[in-house]
């Protein structure tokens, strides 16, 4: 289990983030590309706590993926009986797997509690995402001790050196989606890998935009982005 995290994602804005995006699935496809013909099979994981990002995630990773050679699967709720068996089994489970050629990549999305509450109450009031919100959401919360207790206890059983969780920082999407993306594109060789290198954008430069409850805010320094971003409408 390890961090990974590019310190020049976090003054990045959401243009520059769609050019940096644009790039890195570029080569995704590349990485797809060669899967296929290699005749490979690479499983990609995600989990992390509510409103982490994990569907925003991963539709940006298989957004331009051929579709016929990939395979979204979304796991329901295990019963505690489950539960307990799967967590015996896990370990010599995904061991098969890789011995038998199939790579496994675990990302966890972390969240902070105050970042997962605005999103909570986005959701509640959005026009547009309102049905993403239930009144389980309220009880998140108030149950985070709880979560906490049983996500190191996946991390404890479930990360082994073969196949480690990697945590992403998920605070702000933009960052855990690039961050998830060229995390994966370093971990693998493939023919004409050319990942693009992080760029370092100016703290001083206002070229920051950001809307909140559909009204646009432009030409924002990096300090004002970082204060409004937390209020921002979700993309």
């Amino acid at each position: 289990m390890f961090e990974y995290d590019i310190a020049e994602y976090s003054q990045i804005n959401p243009d520059l983030y769609r050019r940096e995006l644009r790039r890195l699935q570029a080569e995704f496809l590349k990485l797809q590309k060669w899967i296929i013909e290699e005749k490979k099979k690479i499983a990609i994981v995600f989990e992390g706590r509510d409103t982490a990002g994990k569907t925003g995630s991963i539709s940006v990773l298989s957004k331009y993926l051929i579709p016929e050679h990939v395979r979204l699967v979304k796991l329901g709720i295990p019963t505690q009986r489950q539960y307990k068996n799967f967590m015996k089994r896990v370990i010599p489970w995904e061991k098969e797997l890789l011995d038998n050629g199939t790579e496994i990549v675990k990302i966890y999305l972390s969240v902070e509690k105050n970042i997962q509450k605005k999103r909570s109450e986005k959701r509640r009031n959005s026009p547009l995402i309102f049905w993403k919100f239930s009144e389980d959401d309220l009880k998140v919360a108030d149950r985070w001790d709880a979560f906490t207790f049983y996500k190191d206890q996946m991390f404890s059983s479930t990360s082994h050196e073969e196949s480690p969780w990697v945590i992403i920082n998920a605070n702000t999407k933009m960052v855990a989606a690039l961050n998830s993306l060229r995390y994966i594109l370093e971990k693998f060789d493939y023919p004409e890998k050319n990942i693009p290198k992080p760029k370092v954008w100016s703290e001083g430069m206002n070229i920051y935009n950001l809307k909140i409850n559909g009204v646009l805010f432009e030409n924002l320094s990096y300090d004002q982005f970082k204060v409004l971003n937390s209020f921002a409408d979700e993309s």
